[in-house]
């Protein structure tokens, strides 16, 4: 079966799931956990950038919500789990660093991005 990004995101507080970081990828979504849906498929794309210190790679997430809860977010650090179309997760963050989210209005509805530099990239 070929997974995708669904329309669905969820933000999730560190210290619902730091933990389960450290240990192995989660798979599930915490209780405490906010599930965002969005007006069109999430972008999500990453990008490796060679420095002195070696190769990182840059993580830039985007997704439009109609929810205006997502507000109360905005300018925090949180993980977000992109939902993929097989019900799986995929976590923007490590156990050690948590994303900034940024929130844009924009005409009844919010930009929610997040760039996020990583030493890994991830799996889809």
């Amino acid at each position: 079966m070929n997974t995708s990004l669904s329309s669905h995101f969820s933000v999730i507080r560190p210290d619902l799931i730091r933990e389960h970081l450290r240990m192995q990828q989660v798979n599930f979504l915490p209780v405490g956990a906010q599930e965002f849906a969005c007006t069109g498929k999430i972008s999500f794309d990453q990008q490796p950038e060679s420095s002195e210190s070696g190769v990182c790679w840059i993580q830039t997430f985007e997704a439009i919500t109609t929810d205006k809860d997502i507000m109360r977010h905005n300018g925090t650090r949180s993980y977000v789990a992109i939902h993929m179309s097989d019900g799986s997760l995929r976590v923007i963050g490590t156990a050690s660093e948590v994303p900034l989210i940024c929130v844009t209005p924009k005409e009844g509805s919010y930009l929610v991005s997040v760039d996020f530099r990583t030493v890994k990239p991830m799996v889809l």
